[in-house]
């Protein structure tokens, strides 16, 4: 491996470090669900997800569905761990305190880059009470409590990134790229019609949730920040990213 800061940034690219670093804030989505956080509410994006379950479900069963979930997460533990062994890969436990930190750095830096850009003013940092447009967003999707901030802030950082970053970025690429380009990232005119309707479809999906045109235009140009984080730094570093901000939103930390 690199030693340094190359070791760190090309470390925590990979898939085994997004993983160890997302399980913690999972933990708590599923804890906050089980608690009832959201009522009768999941994330959108976490509700398309699950719809492949569902279709498991009226085919197989709840019973078989769920035996097969267990053996499917025992292997891919099973595979994770040997994989590290076989190539000789030591997690370190402070790569992943870094990457805490970036993110929340990268998610400060994203609001106030779009703040800027849509209100040409520097927005108001750590007055802890939340803009009007977020209170009212927050009213429409009954987020009313801290716990259920907090879990909701972590379920879209965690599967909304997971879809319309880590899937439909890389199958909208795949249509557009030329031939000649055979590895991910490789074609740019592909990469950024792939990037710019996801970010399209991820605004689309805020419509019943976002009151203003304004609001729309600000989810679509963090799509777009959150898509470049995703290329260069990967789904671990862009899942906190996203729960950080939307976070930073809610308290007030940026309004």
């Amino acid at each position: 491996m690199y030693t340094g800061s190359r070791s760190y940034f090309a470390s925590t690219k990979k898939f085994y470090y997004s993983l160890f670093f997302i399980l913690p804030f999972l933990a708590v989505y599923e804890t906050g669900l089980f608690r009832g956080a959201l009522g009768n509410h999941i994330n959108g994006a976490d509700a398309v997800l699950r719809l492949f379950f569902y279709f498991l479900y009226g085919i197989l069963g709840v019973n078989v569905t769920r035996i097969l979930s267990g053996i499917a997460i025992i292997i891919l533990i099973f595979y994770l761990f040997s994989y590290l062994v076989k190539n000789r890969i030591r997690v370190r436990v402070s790569f992943l305190f870094f990457m805490l930190l970036e993110a929340m750095l990268f998610a400060l830096l994203a609001g106030i880059i779009i703040h800027v850009s849509l209100n040409y003013n520097f927005p108001r940092l750590f007055s802890m009470k939340p803009s009007r447009a977020v209170v009212e967003q927050l009213a429409v999707s009954g987020i009313i409590n801290v716990w259920a901030k907090i879990v909701s802030s972590v379920g879209a950082g965690i599967f909304e990134e997971f879809l319309f970053r880590f899937l439909l970025i890389r199958v909208f690429y795949s249509f557009w790229k030329d031939s000649a380009y055979r590895a991910f990232g490789t074609d740019a005119l592909a990469m950024a019609k792939a990037i710019g309707l996801s970010s399209l479809v991820f605004m689309l999906m805020h419509v019943g949730s976002v009151q203003s045109v304004f609001g729309l235009i600000s989810i679509f140009f963090g799509s777009i920040l959150f898509s470049l984080i995703y290329l260069k730094r990967g789904y671990g570093i862009v899942s906190a990213t996203h729960i950080f901000y939307d976070m930073y939103l809610m308290f007030g930390i940026l309004a």
